[in-house]
C-alpha cells in the first residue's frame, strides 16, 4: 500500500502541478459551455443596422409599419436595444416588370447597399379561407437563419390582423381584450409532510432546475471523468517509451504501478471537483440560485465520478501499456471515450423525460450509468432509490471486473514493444493473463 499511495502521490503532483493543468481548469468549463457564452458575445458583432425595403402593393403600409420601427429603435427604460437598428424603404411592386424589380433589388442586396426585401403578395390583405399562406416573401443572402424575418414577419401580421378586425367591425380599442393570450405556468405538486401532516403548497417550478441542473450536471461529470482518467492513456505510453516503467517494476508490482496511477487519477478528479463545487455555488449564491440545486444528488455525484474514473483510467491504462507511439495512442482513444460521449449525444431526449424506459433501461447499463443517473438524480422527477442503487451496484461490479482484466493487460503490455497488437490480442491477454 505504501507503493501504491507513492506512485499516486508522484502522478497527482506530476499532473496538477503545472502550468497546463490550471490553464486546462479555465479552459475546460469554457469550451464545454462555448456555445452559451457566444450568444450574448455575437449580439455584439451584429451589424448595427440593417436597411431593407418592402414591396408594398396597397401603398398603406408605411405610416404604421415605419411607426412600430420608430419603437423597435428606441431603447426602452434605458435598456439595450435588441438586434440591430432597422431602416426602411418602401416601394409599388412593378407589375409589368416583376421579375426586373426582384433582379434589381437582389443585387443591391449582393453590393450591401441593402441587406433585405420583402414581397407582399395583394391577397393577403383581403385572403380567402383557402389563400396560400407564402403570400409574403423575404430575399436576403440568408434568410432561413435571420432573424429581422422573424421580426418583419410578426409586425406585418399585427397590422394585417388589426385591419380584419376594423372590417368586422370590432372597435381598435377591444383588440387587446380580444387578443388576450395567457401562459400555462409549471408548477410542482402539493405534497403532505409525513412527519406532521402539514400539506406543502405547490409553487412555481424553477426552469433552471428542470432543465439546467440536469444538463451541467452530466456536462461536469463528463469533464471531471476526462481530466481524471484520459491522460492515464498517455503518462502510460510516456513512461513505456521513456524506459521509466522498468525503473519502476524494480521496486514495484505491475499491479502496485496501476492502482497508484488510478489513485492519481482520482485525486486529480477530487481536486477539479472542489475548484469547479466552491466556484459553482460561490456564483449560484451570488445569483441567489442555490436552492435549486437538490443536495441529495452530490454525494451520488461524487460516488459515481470516482467509480467512472476508475472504470474509464483503467481501460487507459490498459490500453496505454498496449501501445509503443503516440499514433498508436491516438486510435486507441477512441474507445474509451465513445462510452461517454453516447449519453451527452441523447441527454436533451432524456432530460425531458427522465423516467421513460429508455432512460430507465440505459441509466442501467454500467458504461452509461454513472452520467446518465447524474443526470436523472438532478431532474425534479426524481429517480427511484432502488434504481440508483441497482446502477451503482453494476458500476462497482463491472469496474471490479475491468479492473482486473486492465491488470492482467497492463502486466503483460507494459514491457512489450513493436507493433500494436490487435484488440484480440489485448482481450486474450486479459483473459490469460
Amino acid at each position: 500500500m505504501y507503493r501504491i499511495l507513492r506512485i499516486a502521490r508522484r502522478d497527482y503532483i506530476a499532473a496538477v502541478f503545472t502550468k497546463g493543468f490550471l490553464i486546462g481548469l479555465v479552459l475546460a468549463p469554457i469550451l464545454m459551455c462555448g456555445g452559451l457564452l457566444a450568444i450574448p458575445v455575437m449580439k455584439h458583432v451584429e451589424p448595427s443596422e440593417r436597411r431593407l425595403l418592402i414591396l408594398d402593393p396597397s401603398g398603406s403600409l408605411e405610416g404604421p409599419i415605419q411607426s412600430a420601427v420608430t419603437s423597435h429603435n428606441t431603447p426602452k427604460s434605458g435598456k439595450p436595444r435588441t438586434g440591430p437598428k432597422l431602416i426602411l424603404e418602401f416601394q409599388a411592386p412593378q407589375t409589368n416588370a416583376l421579375e426586373d424589380q426582384r433582379l434589381e433589388l437582389a443585387d443591391r442586396i449582393r453590393s450591401g447597399s441593402l441587406h433585405a426585401f420583402v414581397e407582399i403578395a395583394p391577397e393577403v390583405f383581403q385572403p380567402a379561407p383557402r389563400s396560400s399562406r407564402n403570400s409574403i416573401q423575404y430575399y436576403a443572402l440568408s434568410s432561413a437563419m435571420d432573424e429581422t424575418r422573424g421580426w418583419i414577419e410578426q409586425t406585418l401580421n399585427d397590422e394585417l390582423r388589426k385591419r380584419r378586425f376594423i372590417a368586422a367591425g370590432i372597435e381598435p380599442e377591444q383588440l387587446k381584450t380580444l387578443e388576450a393570450w395567457f401562459s400555462i405556468q409549471g408548477m410542482t405538486l402539493p405534497s403532505r409532510d409525513r412527519a406532521t401532516g402539514e400539506v406543502k403548497a405547490a409553487r412555481r417550478e424553477n426552469e433552471f432546475a428542470t432543465l439546467g441542473v440536469p444538463l451541467l450536471a452530466i456536462l461536469a461529470m463528463m469533464m471531471l471523468v476526462l481530466m481524471g482518467s484520459m491522460p492515464l492513456l498517455q503518462s502510460v505510453l510516456e513512461e513505456k517509451s521513456q524506459r521509466i516503467a522498468e525503473v519502476l517494476l524494480g521496486c514495484a508490482t505491475p499491479w502496485e504501478i496501476m492502482a497508484g496511477k488510478l489513485l492519481g487519477g482520482v485525486a486529480v478528479t477530487l481536486t477539479a471537483m472542489l475548484f469547479y463545487g466552491g466556484a459553482g455555488f460561490t456564483a449560484m449564491s451570488s445569483l441567489a440560485v442555490s436552492g435549486v440545486v437538490p443536495l441529495g444528488m452530490i454525494p451520488w455525484f461524487v460516488t459515481f465520478s470516482i467509480a467512472a474514473v476508475l472504470m474509464y483510467g483503467s481501460v487507459a491504462v490498459a490500453l496505454g501499456s498496449a501501445c509503443s507511439d503516440a499514433k498508436d495512442a491516438q486510435h486507441l482513444q477512441m474507445p474509451v471515450m465513445m462510452p461517454l460521449l453516447l449519453p451527452v449525444m441523447i441527454m436533451m431526449p432524456l432530460v425531458k423525460e427522465p423516467n421513460s424506459t429508455i432512460a430507465t433501461v440505459l441509466s442501467l447499463v454500467p458504461p452509461f450509468t454513472p452520467l446518465l443517473m447524474v443526470l436523472r438524480l438532478g431532474s425534479p422527477a426524481g429517480v427511484p432509490t432502488w434504481q440508483v442503487w441497482t446502477g451503482l451496484a453494476g458500476v462497482l461490479v463491472t469496474t471490479a471486473f475491468t479492473l482486473w482484466i486492465a491488470g492482467r493487460i497492463f502486466r503483460v503490455g507494459i514491457l512489450m514493444q513493436g507493433k500494436l497488437p490487435s484488440f484480440a490480442e489485448i482481450l486474450r491477454w486479459g483473459w490469460r493473463g
